[in-house]
């Protein structure tokens, strides 16, 4: 193989590229992937050695698929499941394409700047990525990649729902190459044996069929030990790294930049809500973008940059057993999308400070939601037969809930001007306000 078909890699050792790979490798939006940090403001803030990039991501979860489809179709073929197997087999190209272009229409800093891009151009990550694979991405039809079925993959609604599973799944290979290679990235020496966990991989239900079929787990104790750890770390990951404090300070800070500074400034505006331009965006654009922006965008990039950030003054558990507080607020949140979630925090920030005659840029609410992880599926008495779940057969799967906080960060210059249970009970006056 060519070297230039050949990737060293920290987490799966070599990445093998397909065929197809040269004719994508300098598409634009292939290569903003590469300027785009994947843990975004956290490199700047508590983990200096996450600077790995979404493209790096991007490969490995491609790397993955290709790995997980020979291992099920080798598997499948010798159970005498020739539909599954077959269907793999054909779709190797189209499963490798929408594992490296799944993040493609991601935006920079991670997650920090979703709300603003839902807010201004009304579209996800998902749906922007969808539409730039269908804009950019023609050539693949070529090389055995159908473009039509990439996009249902990525979305999540595969005629087929053991592919897209493969892709976006409760055991995707999107999330085993990001929990190992975050984990690595960040110094967190969080482990699972990644080659034995993928022979336990199977696909569930008739094989005449395929349209009930779901990826899924043998029923072996050491493939339901291997998941326990799996989401053990994916739930570590979000305590100890995705929703650590200083990097949300940090990333709420820049959210708050980006919605004040596009109401006051039309050129970063058009940043966000012209998809042409969004679709160039990049993390150290973005950030000088907003940092010319004068008063508070301005300031607040400048605090991230000098790592001074806002002060946490609340940490709130949201539930009635603790408080009482609204029960339609709080089942609202449990059902919300992040986007939602996000926008109910800026909006109740913005009464919180309406109230306690502050500014509104100096507090800033945080709504944090941790999720129950995605049902697993395990074999049943047999592949063809209905599977079954591995909360059914784990108490350490069942005992995780979801949960809501709430948090107040505090501008520094009002240290001790401003104290918790002033924004405690003027919280729960909005909360008890809230319809």
């Amino acid at each position: 193989m060519p070297a230039k078909l050949r990737f060293p890699d920290p987490i799966h050792g070599t990445i093998e590229l397909p065929e197809w790979y040269p004719i994508v490798s300098n598409q634009p939006s292939v290569r903003r992937m590469m300027f785009i940090r994947q843990l975004g403001l956290k490199a700047y803030v508590d983990f200096p050695g996450a600077i790995h990039t979404r493209f790096s991501h991007a490969l490995g979860t491609m790397q993955l698929t290709k790995k997980l489809v020979s291992l099920l179709s080798e598997e499948l073929k010798k159970a005498g499941q020739s539909s599954k197997a077959g269907n793999l087999s054909a779709n190797v190209n189209t499963l490798m394409a929408a594992g490296f272009l799944h993040d493609i229409g991601h935006g920079p800093f991670s997650h920090a700047v979703d709300y603003p891009a839902s807010k201004f151009l009304g579209r996800t990550h998902v749906e922007i990525g969808s539409e730039i694979i269908a804009d950019e991405f023609e050539k693949l039809e070529d090389h055995g990649v159908t473009l039509s079925a990439v996009i249902d993959i990525i979305e999540g609604h595969h005629a087929h729902p053991f592919l897209h599973e493969i892709v976006d799944g409760p055991i995707d290979v999107d999330k085993l190459d990001y929990l190992l290679r975050d984990s690595h990235h960040v110094g967190l020496r969080y482990h699972f044996d990644l080659d034995q966990f993928l022979y336990e991989y199977t696909v569930l239900g008739p094989d005449d069929d395929l349209e009930s079929c779901v990826l899924g787990l043998n029923n072996t104790l050491q493939a339901r030990t291997t998941a326990e750890i799996f989401v053990l770390i994916w739930k570590g990951m979000y305590d100890l790294v995705y929703q650590i404090q200083d990097s949300r300070i940090a990333e709420k800070m820049l959210e708050h930049a980006i919605l004040v500074g596009c109401n006051k400034d039309s050129k970063l505006k058009g940043m966000f809500s012209e998809e042409n331009q969004y679709r160039k965006l990049y993390d150290d654009l973005v950030l000088d973008a907003v940092g010319k922006v004068e008063g508070f965008p301005g300031e607040a990039v400048k605090m991230i940059r000098d790592e001074n950030l806002y002060l946490p003054l609340v940490d709130m558990e949201l539930s009635q057993a603790r408080y009482s507080f609204s029960r339609k607020f709080i089942e609202s949140l449990l059902k919300f999308e992040e986007s939602e979630v996000a926008e109910t925090a800026v909006g109740l920030g913005r009464a919180v400070c309406k109230g306690m005659n502050l500014k509104s840029e100096q507090l800033i609410i945080d709504l944090v939601k941790s999720r129950k992880p995605k049902s697993i599926h395990l074999m049943g008495r047999s592949i063809q037969d209905q599977p079954s779940y591995l909360e059914d057969k784990s108490d350490v799967i069942a005992a995780i809930e979801p949960r809501i906080s709430l948090k107040a960060y505090l501008h520094p210059s009002l240290l001790h001007k401003i104290n918790e249970l002033e924004v405690q009970k003027q919280v729960k006056r909005e909360i008890e306000a809230w319809s």
